[in-house]
C-alpha cells in the first residue's frame, strides 16, 4: 500500500508539472461529494460543531484547488433537504455547491421497509444515505466516465491524509480499469481505529471468512469510497432499514455493507 501511495503521489506531482507519466493521475473528471448532514434543531453547540465541520470542507476544497489548479475535481456538500435555517445559512455562505436529498423519499422508502419486513425495520425515514448518494447524479447531471468520490465529513479535517488517500484510490481503480474494464464496482479506504487490517490479511490468506458479525472491520462502510459513475445506490443500504443485528456483543443497525452480505447471501442459498 505504501508503495501505491507512493507512485500516486508522484503521479499526482506529474500532473501538475504537465510532464506524461504512464499511468497518469488525474481527478478533473471526479466528483467528490462529501456527506454532511443535521437531523432536527440546531442548539449553540451542534451549530458551533456544524460550523467547523463546513469550514474543514472550505480548507479541503482550497487545498484540492490549489494542488490540481485548473484541473481539481468538482466538491460537492450532500445535505437533507430539512436541515433547518441555521444550518442552511452556513451552506450557503460557504461557497461550496451544495446537493440536498428530498426527505420524503427516505420517509416513503422507511414505509415500503415496514410492510416488507414488519416491525423488525427500525427506519424512521430522517434519512436515507441511498438517497443523498443518488441524489448527485439527479442534480447534477453526471457523465459517463466520471467517478464519484464519496466521504465523511469528519475525514476533511486533514486534507493531505485525504488527498493521499483518494489519489491512492483513483490510480488503483484507472489501472484496474485497464486490466479489466467495468469489472471493479468500488475501491474503497480503510480507517485506523475502525477496520481491521490483521483480520483482511487473514481473509486474504483463507484462515477467516467474512460474515455479519465482522463486515464493518473489513469494508469502508461510508468513510471513503470511490465508484463509477454507472453506480445506483440501492434503498436496502439505508441504515436500520432491515433492523438490527448484534455486533461485537451490542445491537447495531443493519445498513450499508451488511446488507449487501445478507442480500448477496439469501440470493445464493
Amino acid at each position: 500500500m505504501e508503495r501505491i501511495m507512493d507512485n500516486a503521489l508522484i503521479e499526482g506531482s506529474e500532473q501538475n508539472n504537465g510532464s506524461e507519466g504512464e499511468h497518469q493521475l488525474v481527478l478533473s473528471d471526479s466528483i467528490i461529494g462529501i456527506r454532511l448532514f443535521k437531523l432536527g434543531p440546531f442548539t449553540d453547540e451542534s451549530l458551533g460543531q456544524f460550523r467547523k465541520q463546513v469550514e474543514t470542507i472550505k480548507s479541503f476544497d482550497r487545498y484540492l484547488k490549489d494542488s490540481f489548479k485548473a484541473k481539481s475535481p468538482r466538491l460537492v456538500i450532500i445535505t437533507n433537504s430539512d436541515i433547518d435555517d441555521k444550518g442552511s445559512k452556513v451552506l450557503e455562505d460557504s461557497g461550496v455547491a451544495i446537493v440536498q436529498a428530498d426527505k420524503s423519499r427516505a420517509e416513503r422508502r422507511a414505509k415500503l421497509g415496514k410492510r416488507l419486513i414488519g416491525e423488525k425495520s427500525l427506519s424512521r425515514g430522517d434519512f436515507s444515505y441511498a438517497d443523498m448518494l443518488n441524489s448527485l447524479n439527479k442534480n447534477l447531471g453526471i457523465n459517463e466516465g466520471e467517478d464519484y468520490l464519496f466521504i465523511s465529513s469528519d475525514l476533511t479535517s486533514r486534507p493531505e491524509a485525504l488527498a493521499s488517500q483518494i489519489a491512492v484510490m483513483k490510480t488503483v481503480y484507472d489501472r484496474f480499469q485497464v486490466v479489466r474494464p467495468d469489472m471493479l464496482a468500488i475501491v474503497g479506504s480503510m480507517v485506523s481505529g475502525t477496520h481491521d487490517p490483521a483480520l483482511i490479511e487473514k481473509l486474504v490468506n483463507g484462515t477467516a471468512e467474512i460474515d455479519l458479525e465482522n463486515l464493518n472491520r473489513v469494508f469502508p462502510n461510508n468513510a471513503l469510497s470511490l465508484v463509477p459513475s454507472k453506480a445506483n445506490f440501492s434503498g436496502i443500504s439505508d441504515n436500520a432499514l432491515a433492523g438490527e443485528i448484534q455486533v461485537d456483543g451490542q445491537l447495531q443497525p443493519i445498513g450499508g455493507n451488511e446488507d449487501f452480505l445478507y442480500g448477496l447471501t439469501e440470493m445464493i442459498l
